[in-house]
């Protein structure tokens, strides 16, 4: 899912734009802090990804007769987390710069991502329903030092999740879902490699 828009356009503004680079992704960097050197950081701690306020939206040339509020079952969120935990490491792993870890440490760069809107492309079930990519997520990142909690930069973006012609069935979607968090990760790792140079 592309680079995180434009890999959140090249560490803080370089970086948290680097990080955000996808071909089909909105995304405005609302905060960074002033002389941050993203360049020191040499590993990455990923945070839980934070579903607890996300708001699930039916897109608007969707009708129904019986009109209901779409929403994920407790289930599918946890799911998705663990997808998201897996695949973003998976990500920043593959380019083989940098590492993961699980506790705050000198020198780490602490990602906090959290979605605020999922609009799924069809309703769940729908097998009749061939969609481009899964929906549309609109999320939030945060950048922080992870032994100082320091806030380093803050962006926002909406982005495609998949982006070829599919049926709406779980196995497509959960695909969509692993690409795009590897993908984050991949540019995680990118857009901090850049920053070294």
């Amino acid at each position: 899912m592309k680079n995180l828009s434009r890999s959140l356009l090249v560490l803080a503004t370089p970086f948290v734009l680097l990080f955000a680079g996808t071909a089909s992704a909105d995304f405005t960097v609302t905060y960074t802090r002033p002389n941050t050197d993203f360049g020191s950081y040499n590993q990455f701690l990923i945070s839980p990804l934070d579903m607890s306020d996300m708001k699930i939206v039916p897109p608007a040339w969707v009708t129904d007769s019986k009109p209901h509020k779409w929403q994920l079952s407790e289930k599918d969120v946890e799911y998705i987390r663990s997808l998201y935990q897996e695949y973003i490491a998976n990500g920043i792993h593959s380019g083989k710069k940098y590492n993961v870890v699980s506790e705050q440490a000198p020198n780490t760069l602490e990602v906090d991502v959290e979605i605020i809107r999922l609009t799924p492309w069809a309703k769940k079930g729908d097998k009749s329903a061939k969609t481009k990519g899964s929906g549309e997520m609109k999320f939030e990142v945060v950048f922080r030092d992870a032994l100082s909690g320091d806030l380093l930069a803050i962006g926002e973006g909406l982005q495609n999740v998949g982006e070829n012609y599919q049926e709406n069935v779980p196995i497509n979607h959960e695909h969509n879902l692993k690409e795009h968090f590897f993908t984050w990760g991949q540019s995680l790792s990118d857009a901090l490699a850049k920053q070294k140079k």
